[in-house]
């Protein structure tokens, strides 16, 4: 399965679109199309020091972030950082009490339409 990423590319951030293998039916595979369900976005970028920083990003917030050297050790570092995700948006309920602010805001917006 491919997991998409969008890469940050040096110097200016401009946006690349990356792929990851793994296998169908694997955790991974399961925790990030999980994510990708819940409309979180997975990132990925080489730092400056040379380190390569792997995140997930829900509702304009890093959930989860792995950093590793740039080699072999960046694919431990993407599983380990989608079960952190997945398990964050699970746990904690995150959609949910997203979507009760979400409907909250609504809510207050109708109210100060009635109200002019």
């Amino acid at each position: 399965m491919r997991i998409r990423f969008t890469q940050y590319m040096r110097p200016n951030g401009r946006e690349q679109e990356q792929f990851v293998e793994r296998e169908f039916g694997s955790q991974p595979a399961v925790d990030a199309a999980y994510i990708e369900k819940e409309g979180g976005k997975l990132t990925g970028e080489v730092l400056i020091t040379g380190q390569v920083s792997v995140a997930c990003e829900f509702n304009d917030s890093d959930i989860a972030i792995e950093v590793c050297p740039n080699g072999p050790e960046v694919t431990a570092a993407v599983d380990k950082m989608l079960a952190n995700a997945a398990s964050a948006i699970r746990g904690f309920g995150l959609v949910p009490v997203i979507d009760k602010v979400r409907q909250r805001v609504a809510d207050a917006a109708q109210e100060g339409e009635g109200s002019a």
